[in-house]
């Protein structure tokens, strides 16, 4: 009788194992279930609305996908959300920008940086297409306005004309450094607005039709006083030679190569303020048609270096040899050294 009890115990424990394993194995089932309707909803809802993307990679990829891409081919521009990354370094760059139509409903008040966004992209007939001028009327409209990098921006790219039918959205922007450099920019439109840019070095590096002519202080938002750097801004830009006579230099410590191989440029710089900046070397190197008459004004008490500062100029001998300069050989020199300065008031031009 006791073994027929234990017997029969032992069956009810067995039965209720399975019992036990079944509902495991059923939660188990119904979870694959529900992860794999979640996955059919989620394609489903991909094909038939919004292409979500979240990172500034993803972007860059799918851009470039042909087949089997992350957003279907039934997604047009205009359905892809982006409004998720903040960051649009290089997405376009190398592209050939043909159809681009639906990028201008994208959101973009989020993004903080679009260095090297077009850096040698290809654009029709070198004109910025139309989804760049609705981005910066967002931008430009935006509460917040925190774009601060546009850093070769436009580098090694076919861009000739930018910004012709609104203002470009950079008041905040920091560093412009070889913006346009390497390209065959001819006009920048009403200009951009560079009130918080400290940094312009190589920003027109070798733009070799670039005339300038906008750059003229405050026209229309053109400014310099918060720049701290210009090196090589124009240097190898061989057809500049616009008045900016009137920049605020007086914060930049750099102007290594600024005119350097500028060869037309022959503008009045006398009222620059050049008390802070430290490296003058090539400032003015193989600019053929330079004669700097007018820096006779200038006072550079930080002066630290002026290697080759006139090298292959028309500034005449006389020019340099009757100033603080320690001059080796005449106008050609290679090696042009300074004591420390306290002005360039003894200049004679005479």
């Amino acid at each position: 009788m006791l073994l027929f009890f234990l017997e029969k115990k032992r069956s009810i424990h067995d039965l209720h194992s399975k019992l036990v394993r079944f509902e495991e194995k059923e939660n188990v089932c119904k979870r694959e279930r529900e992860i794999s309707n979640a996955h059919t909803r989620n394609a489903n809802s991909k094909t038939m609305s919004t292409c979500i993307l979240t990172s500034k990679d993803l972007l860059y990829n799918v851009l470039r996908c042909d087949i089997n891409c992350y957003c279907s081919e039934s997604h047009a521009y205009a359905d892809w959300d982006v409004s998720r990354i903040d960051n649009f370094e290089g997405i376009f760059e190398n592209l050939v920008m043909l159809n681009t139509t639906g990028m201008e409903t994208w959101e973009v008040t989020q993004v903080t940086s679009m260095a090297r966004m077009f850096q040698g992209t290809t654009f029709l007939d070198g004109i910025a297409p139309e989804f760049l001028n609705k981005w910066s009327m967002q931008i430009n409209n935006a509460n917040n306005n925190i774009l601060t990098n546009t850093s070769r921006m436009f580098f090694g790219s076919n861009i000739r004309r930018v910004f012709e039918n609104e203002q470009a959205p950079y008041r905040k922007v920091v560093d412009m450094s070889y913006m346009f450099a390497n390209t065959p920019i001819e006009t920048i439109g009403s200009g951009i607005d560079t009130s918080s840019v400290k940094i312009f070095d190589c920003m027109f590096q070798n733009t070799s039709v670039f005339a300038g002519s906008m750059l003229a202080y405050g026209t229309p938002t053109f400014f310099t006083s918060e720049a701290t750097s210009m090196a090589g801004m124009f240097e190898g830009a061989s057809a500049y030679n616009a008045d900016i006579s009137a920049w605020h230099t007086y914060q930049v410590t750099n102007m290594r190569a600024m005119f350097k191989g500028a060869t037309a440029f022959n503008q009045d710089l006398g009222n620059w303020n050049v008390q802070n900046v430290e490296n003058f070397d090539e400032m003015f190197a193989g600019a053929a048609m330079f004669a700097g008459t007018t820096l006779v004004h200038w006072s550079a008490p930080s002066a630290h270096s002026m290697q080759s500062m006139f090298q292959d100029t028309n500034v005449r001998q006389e020019f340099v040899s009757h100033s603080h300069f320690d001059t080796h050989t005449h106008k050609h020199t290679t090696d042009v050294r300074c004591r420390p300065l306290q002005s360039f008031e003894r200049f004679n031009a005479n």
